[in-house]
């Protein structure tokens, strides 16, 4: 289509805790981070 998506992510200010939701949390804001750069897609990360 010729677009280029925009991807928001819904954090958690828990992402700065060592607990089982913060690790996921942190994991999947480095997960965007990365796609974000390889891609050259635009993603933003609330947290």
């Amino acid at each position: 289509m010729g677009r280029a998506p925009k991807i928001v992510l819904s954090s958690s200010i828990q992402a700065e805790l060592d607990n089982p939701y913060g690790v996921s949390k942190r994991n999947a804001e480095e997960v965007l981070r990365r796609f974000a750069e390889d891609t050259a897609t635009e993603c933003v990360v609330y947290r």
